[in-house]
Parts: structure tokens; sequence; C-alpha cells
């Protein structure tokens, strides 16, 4: 038997400004994998052994918001904490295979399905800012953003897999049917990181859009569009901290998408 609630208050200004805050409680029932698995996944390359035992999971979680914007700008911030009870994650560890105790199964190494009580808090803040018939005669926007997550095991030690604190940028300029733009990203070094992961390091990318709106011109409804990307422009070696996989492959390198997106 599960059982989830939440409850949110909100309070609007004329100037612009917006708070609000929200309270929730969530169980979670341990999956089928995490309660029954045992063997090779291929796809993540581990030997995935859960436990028949395991409770549910709750979390508490609190989150706060504010913003204001206007026709030019807006700009906020959200912050949470979230406190887990019996938080179901995967941990190296040993299985019986053949008799043996081993830390390996069928060559793979073994992650058993465990629970912890865990800590988590984090948020991201952000600004957009559109600029109407302003330079080159385009109509632009501009838009920065970071977000940042920690999570401890109560027992101490990194809950596995958490992204670091990444900015991300992007800028556009429209002029009716066309337009372009740029989105950076920047990582920062994965240090905190779970029992058995490697550190990651932080990495810098470059994307490059352009795009034609053909319904401008009579093709295809409302969304219809041609358009060419340009991602990892610098072509950065990319692992990212939330893959169980990164430490044997990386995100693609520089590469280049054509395409046409129609909608009737």
């Amino acid at each position: 038997d599960i059982f989830s609630g939440s409850f949110g208050v909100h309070k609007h200004y004329d100037s612009g400004f917006w708070l609000g805050a929200s309270l929730s409680y969530t169980e979670r029932a341990p999956s089928e994998t995490e309660l029954f698995a045992f063997g090779p996944h291929l796809a993540t390359d581990q030997f995935e052994v859960g436990d028949t035992t395991l409770d549910k999971e709750s979390g508490l979680n609190f989150e706060g918001s504010a913003r204001w914007s206007n026709d030019t700008v807006g700009y906020g911030i959200n912050l949470f904490v979230t406190e887990f009870s019996d938080f179901i994650y995967l941990t190296p560890g040993q299985a019986v295979e053949d008799g043996e105790l081993t830390s390996e199964g069928a060559g793979l190494p073994v992650f058993l399905y465990v629970q912890d009580d865990a800590s988590f808090w984090g948020g991201e803040a952000y600004i957009d800012v559109f600029l109407e018939d302003a330079a080159l005669g385009a109509d632009w926007t501009l838009g920065g953003s970071v977000d940042f997550v920690d999570g401890d095991l109560d027992t101490g030690g990194n809950v596995p897999f958490i992204p670091p604190t990444t900015f991300n940028g992007d800028i556009s300029a429209e002029w009716d049917a066309w337009e372009i733009g740029a989105a950076l990203t920047i990582a920062g070094d994965e240090n905190d990181a779970g029992v058995g992961q490697l550190p990651t390091e932080g990495y810098t990318t470059l994307d490059l859009r352009g795009e034609v709106d053909l319904s401008e011109f009579g093709i295809g409804g409302d969304g219809t569009e041609a358009f060419i990307e340009a991602r990892n422009v610098t072509d950065e070696e990319v692992r990212f901290a939330t893959s169980v996989l990164k430490d044997l492959i990386p995100a693609p390198g520089q590469n280049i998408r054509v395409g046409v997106r129609l909608a009737f």
C-alpha cells in the first residue's frame, strides 16, 4: 500500500512578481527489477542483483520558487530539499554464483539494489531576455540558467550518478521565417562520486543552429521547418556523470544534423 499527497501555495503581484511554495510526500514500491534481478544487464555492463526484502521508498519534498517578469525580462530561482527514507539505489557488491561469493558475474561487476536514507538539495536560477526589432533588425532572445544538486546517504557517502553544477546559455535571432542561434553548456567536475564510481571531468560544449519556417512559404502547417544543427562544434570529450556507461562510452563528438520537420 502506497500513499502520496501534496500541498502548495502561491501569490501573484501586480508588479509581475510571483512567489510559490509546495510540500509533497510520496511513496514508491520497489520495481520488479529491484526485487528480482539476478543476471547480466548488458545495456549497462553490470551484473544486477535484486533484493526481495526491499521496503517501499518514501520522500518528503519542500520546494520554494520566486520569479519576476515583464515584456522584456524574466528571471527566477527554484530551490528544493528532499528527505528520503529507504532510498533505493545500485551499489557495487558481491553475489553467490556457482556456490561461491564473487564480485563478478558473467564477467561483469556485481551491483546490488540496496536501501538507505538519503538527503537531496538543489535548485536552479535563470534569466530570459527578449528584444524586439533590435540589432540587425532581428528579434533577439537570450537566456541563461545554472542548476545544481547534491545527494548524500545518511550512513555516509554520496548518492551515485548525481549531475554536476551546470550553466546553460543560449542566444537566437529571428527575421520573419529565418532564425539562427547558439547554445553554450558549461558543466563542472563531479568529484562527489558514489561508491565504486570514478569522478567525472567537466566539459564545455557549443551548439549552433539555423532554421527556416516553411509554413511562411505555404508548406505544411504551423511548425513546419527545415533546420541544420552543428553540435559539439569544438569536438569536446563529454562524459555524463549521470550515465552508468560514462567510463566506457563518451557522448557524441562533433556532429551535424540536417532535417525537415512537417506539421499538418
